[in-house]
Protein backbone atom coordinates (compact mmCIF):
# COMPACT_ATOMS: atom_id res chain seq x y z
CA UNK A 1 0.00 0.00 0.00
CA UNK A 2 1.29 3.25 -0.74
CA UNK A 3 2.22 6.25 1.30
CA UNK A 4 0.22 9.02 1.16
CA UNK A 5 1.19 11.91 0.06
CA UNK A 6 2.89 14.57 2.50
CA UNK A 7 3.45 17.87 0.88
CA UNK A 8 5.13 19.08 3.47
CA UNK A 9 7.91 16.23 3.28
CA UNK A 10 8.32 16.02 -0.30
CA UNK A 11 8.94 19.46 -0.74
CA UNK A 12 11.77 19.05 0.90
CA UNK A 13 12.97 15.90 -1.04
CA UNK A 14 16.22 16.58 -3.38
CA UNK A 15 15.48 17.59 -7.11
CA UNK A 16 17.22 14.50 -8.51
CA UNK A 17 15.21 11.99 -6.38
CA UNK A 18 11.79 13.52 -7.21
CA UNK A 19 9.91 12.00 -9.69
CA UNK A 20 9.06 14.05 -12.88
CA UNK A 21 6.76 12.87 -15.35
CA UNK A 22 6.25 14.82 -18.58
CA UNK A 23 2.64 14.93 -20.27
CA UNK A 24 4.50 12.40 -22.99
CA UNK A 25 5.77 10.30 -20.61
CA UNK A 26 2.15 9.65 -19.03
CA UNK A 27 0.75 8.68 -22.12
CA UNK A 28 3.62 6.30 -22.95
CA UNK A 29 3.22 5.22 -19.78
CA UNK A 30 -0.39 4.79 -20.10
CA UNK A 31 0.19 2.62 -23.31
CA UNK A 32 1.89 0.43 -20.88
CA UNK A 33 5.42 0.51 -22.78
CA UNK A 34 6.98 1.08 -19.21
CA UNK A 35 9.74 3.01 -20.34
CA UNK A 36 9.37 6.46 -21.48
CA UNK A 37 10.08 7.55 -24.82
CA UNK A 38 12.70 10.41 -25.21
CA UNK A 39 13.64 10.61 -28.90
CA UNK A 40 12.41 13.68 -30.52
CA UNK A 41 10.31 13.78 -33.13
CA UNK A 42 11.80 17.41 -34.66
CA UNK A 43 15.42 15.39 -35.10
CA UNK A 44 14.34 12.74 -37.14
CA UNK A 45 12.32 15.15 -39.30
CA UNK A 46 15.29 17.07 -39.89
CA UNK A 47 16.99 14.13 -40.72
CA UNK A 48 14.42 12.91 -43.64
CA UNK A 49 14.44 16.59 -44.64
CA UNK A 50 18.21 16.92 -45.08
CA UNK A 51 18.34 13.45 -47.24
CA UNK A 52 15.38 14.44 -49.71
CA UNK A 53 17.66 18.00 -49.96
CA UNK A 54 21.15 15.77 -51.18
CA UNK A 55 18.84 13.45 -53.77
CA UNK A 56 16.99 16.54 -55.32
CA UNK A 57 20.39 18.06 -55.86
CA UNK A 58 21.94 14.69 -56.94
CA UNK A 59 18.70 14.42 -59.26
CA UNK A 60 19.12 18.16 -60.69
CA UNK A 61 22.99 17.39 -61.25
CA UNK A 62 22.12 14.81 -63.19
CA UNK A 63 19.65 16.54 -65.44
CA UNK A 64 22.14 19.27 -66.28
CA UNK A 65 24.81 16.66 -67.34
CA UNK A 66 21.79 15.24 -69.38
CA UNK A 67 21.29 18.53 -71.12
CA UNK A 68 24.35 19.54 -71.62
CA UNK A 69 25.09 16.50 -73.45
CA UNK A 70 21.99 16.73 -75.94
CA UNK A 71 23.36 20.02 -76.58
CA UNK A 72 26.50 18.87 -77.43
CA UNK A 73 24.75 16.17 -79.85
CA UNK A 74 22.24 18.11 -81.45
CA UNK A 75 25.10 20.90 -81.93
CA UNK A 76 27.10 18.70 -83.73
CA UNK A 77 24.50 16.94 -85.92
CA UNK A 78 23.92 20.75 -87.26
CA UNK A 79 27.86 20.93 -87.89
CA UNK A 80 27.56 17.52 -89.84
CA UNK A 81 24.62 18.62 -91.71
CA UNK A 82 26.36 22.16 -93.09
CA UNK A 83 29.56 19.92 -94.36
CA UNK A 84 28.30 16.65 -95.39
CA UNK A 85 28.38 18.38 -98.87
CA UNK A 86 32.02 18.88 -98.90
CA UNK A 87 34.23 22.48 -99.07
CA UNK A 88 32.77 24.82 -101.72
CA UNK A 89 34.81 27.82 -102.61
CA UNK A 90 34.07 30.53 -104.66
CA UNK A 91 36.65 32.38 -106.11
CA UNK A 92 34.70 36.16 -107.30
CA UNK A 93 36.38 38.35 -109.13
CA UNK A 94 35.40 42.21 -110.27
CA UNK A 95 37.57 43.99 -113.05
CA UNK A 96 37.00 47.62 -114.69
CA UNK A 97 38.54 49.79 -117.41
CA UNK A 98 37.49 53.21 -118.09
CA UNK A 99 37.21 54.51 -121.82
CA UNK A 100 36.21 57.31 -122.76
CA UNK A 101 33.39 58.43 -125.60
CA UNK A 102 32.40 61.71 -126.53
CA UNK A 103 34.42 62.92 -123.36
CA UNK A 104 32.37 61.28 -121.07
CA UNK A 105 33.74 58.42 -119.12
CA UNK A 106 32.57 54.94 -119.12
CA UNK A 107 33.79 51.82 -117.09
CA UNK A 108 33.52 48.37 -118.60
CA UNK A 109 33.16 46.05 -116.03
CA UNK A 110 33.74 42.11 -115.97
CA UNK A 111 32.56 39.90 -112.78
CA UNK A 112 33.58 36.67 -112.89
CA UNK A 113 32.68 33.63 -110.68
CA UNK A 114 34.40 30.07 -110.39
CA UNK A 115 34.19 27.19 -107.75
CA UNK A 116 36.76 25.46 -106.18
CA UNK A 117 36.33 22.11 -104.05
CA UNK A 118 34.04 19.15 -104.14
CA UNK A 119 30.62 20.68 -103.28
CA UNK A 120 27.99 22.17 -105.07
CA UNK A 121 26.40 25.26 -104.29
CA UNK A 122 22.51 26.25 -105.43
CA UNK A 123 20.92 29.28 -107.00
CA UNK A 124 23.95 30.69 -107.38
CA UNK A 125 23.19 34.31 -109.10
CA UNK A 126 24.44 38.42 -109.36
CA UNK A 127 22.95 41.67 -109.41
CA UNK A 128 23.49 45.16 -108.84
CA UNK A 129 21.98 47.09 -105.50
CA UNK A 130 21.81 50.55 -104.81
CA UNK A 131 21.19 51.58 -101.09
CA UNK A 132 20.19 47.99 -100.09
CA UNK A 133 17.80 47.67 -103.09
CA UNK A 134 18.10 45.84 -106.10
CA UNK A 135 18.41 47.92 -109.32
CA UNK A 136 15.13 47.25 -111.55
CA UNK A 137 14.16 48.30 -115.56
CA UNK A 138 14.45 52.39 -115.26
CA UNK A 139 16.82 52.59 -112.63
CA UNK A 140 20.12 54.74 -113.47
CA UNK A 141 23.12 51.83 -113.64
CA UNK A 142 19.80 49.17 -114.36
CA UNK A 143 21.58 46.00 -116.12
CA UNK A 144 19.64 42.94 -116.95
CA UNK A 145 21.26 39.90 -114.85
CA UNK A 146 22.74 36.68 -116.17
CA UNK A 147 20.49 33.36 -115.73
CA UNK A 148 20.71 31.94 -112.31
CA UNK A 149 22.38 28.91 -112.07
CA UNK A 150 20.10 26.12 -110.60
CA UNK A 151 23.20 24.10 -109.29
CA UNK A 152 26.85 24.78 -109.83
CA UNK A 153 30.67 23.00 -109.22
CA UNK A 154 33.65 23.10 -109.87
CA UNK A 155 33.13 21.25 -113.46
CA UNK A 156 30.52 24.06 -114.07
CA UNK A 157 31.33 26.93 -116.88
CA UNK A 158 32.63 30.09 -114.85
CA UNK A 159 30.36 33.14 -114.66
CA UNK A 160 30.90 35.48 -116.33
CA UNK A 161 29.11 39.03 -116.82
CA UNK A 162 29.95 41.93 -119.15
CA UNK A 163 28.48 45.68 -118.44
CA UNK A 164 29.58 49.27 -119.61
CA UNK A 165 28.51 52.24 -117.16
CA UNK A 166 28.66 55.91 -117.34
CA UNK A 167 30.91 56.89 -113.35
CA UNK A 168 27.89 58.74 -112.60
CA UNK A 169 25.50 55.65 -112.95
CA UNK A 170 28.16 53.26 -111.37
CA UNK A 171 28.23 55.71 -108.50
CA UNK A 172 27.24 54.31 -104.72
CA UNK A 173 26.59 50.65 -107.05
CA UNK A 174 26.95 47.01 -105.76
CA UNK A 175 27.68 44.15 -107.48
CA UNK A 176 25.73 41.00 -105.41
CA UNK A 177 26.43 37.16 -105.25
CA UNK A 178 24.43 34.97 -103.69
CA UNK A 179 23.58 31.63 -103.00
CA UNK A 180 21.77 29.36 -100.94
CA UNK A 181 23.28 26.60 -98.24
CA UNK A 182 21.66 24.20 -96.54
CA UNK A 183 21.04 24.36 -92.83
CA UNK A 184 19.55 21.75 -91.37
CA UNK A 185 15.71 21.71 -92.67
CA UNK A 186 16.29 24.86 -94.26
CA UNK A 187 18.43 26.72 -97.08
CA UNK A 188 20.15 30.01 -95.81
CA UNK A 189 21.10 32.66 -98.23
CA UNK A 190 24.46 33.96 -98.13
CA UNK A 191 26.03 36.54 -100.52
CA UNK A 192 29.43 38.46 -100.83
CA UNK A 193 29.01 42.18 -102.11
CA UNK A 194 31.28 44.63 -103.49
CA UNK A 195 31.12 48.35 -104.58
CA UNK A 196 32.11 48.84 -108.29
CA UNK A 197 33.27 52.02 -107.72
CA UNK A 198 35.76 53.62 -104.79
CA UNK A 199 36.92 51.18 -102.20
CA UNK A 200 38.64 47.45 -103.50
CA UNK A 201 36.90 45.63 -100.42
CA UNK A 202 35.15 42.59 -100.55
CA UNK A 203 31.82 42.14 -98.22
CA UNK A 204 30.15 39.14 -96.69
CA UNK A 205 26.48 38.48 -95.55
CA UNK A 206 26.67 36.73 -91.70
CA UNK A 207 23.17 36.13 -90.30
CA UNK A 208 23.15 36.73 -86.32
CA UNK A 209 23.38 33.95 -83.89
CA UNK A 210 19.85 32.70 -82.94
CA UNK A 211 18.17 33.60 -86.07
CA UNK A 212 15.23 31.68 -85.56
CA UNK A 213 14.69 32.91 -82.20
CA UNK A 214 14.78 36.23 -82.98
CA UNK A 215 12.67 35.94 -85.96
CA UNK A 216 10.13 33.74 -83.62
CA UNK A 217 10.04 37.33 -81.61
CA UNK A 218 9.30 39.47 -84.33
CA UNK A 219 6.40 37.75 -85.58
CA UNK A 220 5.13 37.64 -82.21
CA UNK A 221 5.84 40.97 -81.60
CA UNK A 222 4.00 41.97 -84.85
CA UNK A 223 0.85 40.54 -83.88
CA UNK A 224 0.23 40.68 -79.86
CA UNK A 225 0.37 44.03 -77.69
CA UNK A 226 -0.35 47.95 -78.45
CA UNK A 227 0.42 49.44 -81.39
CA UNK A 228 3.27 51.13 -80.40
CA UNK A 229 4.78 47.60 -78.55
CA UNK A 230 4.07 45.89 -82.15
CA UNK A 231 5.66 49.13 -84.28
CA UNK A 232 8.79 49.10 -81.96
CA UNK A 233 9.40 45.40 -81.51
CA UNK A 234 7.77 43.87 -84.36
CA UNK A 235 8.22 44.36 -87.68
CA UNK A 236 11.00 42.69 -90.36
CA UNK A 237 14.08 43.78 -89.26
CA UNK A 238 17.47 42.34 -90.84
CA UNK A 239 18.64 39.16 -89.24
CA UNK A 240 21.94 39.46 -90.54
CA UNK A 241 24.85 41.90 -91.32
CA UNK A 242 27.25 42.91 -93.61
CA UNK A 243 30.81 42.58 -92.39
CA UNK A 244 34.14 42.79 -94.35
CA UNK A 245 35.16 39.34 -94.92
CA UNK A 246 38.52 37.93 -94.11
CA UNK A 247 40.50 35.44 -96.06
CA UNK A 248 40.82 32.48 -93.85
CA UNK A 249 41.63 30.18 -96.90
CA UNK A 250 45.58 28.50 -96.94
CA UNK A 251 47.77 31.34 -98.63
CA UNK A 252 50.52 30.31 -100.79
CA UNK A 253 53.79 29.32 -98.46
CA UNK A 254 51.12 27.25 -95.79
CA UNK A 255 51.32 24.20 -97.25
CA UNK A 256 53.54 21.79 -99.26
CA UNK A 257 53.86 23.77 -102.68
CA UNK A 258 55.79 26.90 -103.14
CA UNK A 259 56.67 27.06 -99.56
CA UNK A 260 59.99 28.54 -100.04
CA UNK A 261 60.99 25.26 -98.25
CA UNK A 262 63.11 22.33 -99.70
CA UNK A 263 62.80 18.98 -97.44
CA UNK A 264 65.41 18.50 -94.77
CA UNK A 265 67.13 16.04 -95.84
CA UNK A 266 68.99 14.97 -92.34
CA UNK A 267 65.53 15.29 -90.50
CA UNK A 268 64.43 12.74 -93.01
CA UNK A 269 67.51 10.30 -92.44
CA UNK A 270 66.92 10.26 -89.05
CA UNK A 271 63.32 9.40 -89.49
CA UNK A 272 63.81 6.71 -91.75
CA UNK A 273 63.66 3.15 -90.66
CA UNK A 274 63.98 0.12 -92.98
CA UNK A 275 60.97 -1.58 -93.81
CA UNK A 276 62.31 -5.66 -93.79
CA UNK A 277 64.00 -5.53 -90.44
CA UNK A 278 67.89 -5.64 -91.87
CA UNK A 279 70.26 -3.10 -91.24
CA UNK A 280 70.25 -0.47 -94.30
CA UNK A 281 71.72 2.75 -94.90
CA UNK A 282 69.62 5.96 -95.36
CA UNK A 283 69.11 7.44 -98.24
Amino acid sequence: MSAPFNLATDARRPAHRMNTWSPAHVWHASQGKGIPQSRPVGAAVSVATGRLDQVMFVLTLLALVVAALSLSVTWWQLRLQRNVAGGRGIIPGLFSYQTSVNGETHIDFEVYIELVGPGIRHEMQVHLERDGQALSSGDDGYVKSPPVRKSMSCDSDPIKWKFTLTSEDAEDVWCIISWVEPRGDEVWTNAYARALTGEDQLWEWRWKRFRKARQRKQDWSSEHGPKWFRRRLGGVKPLGRWRPHVNRSIQPGHGPINNGRAPDLSAARKCWRPTNGSPARAP
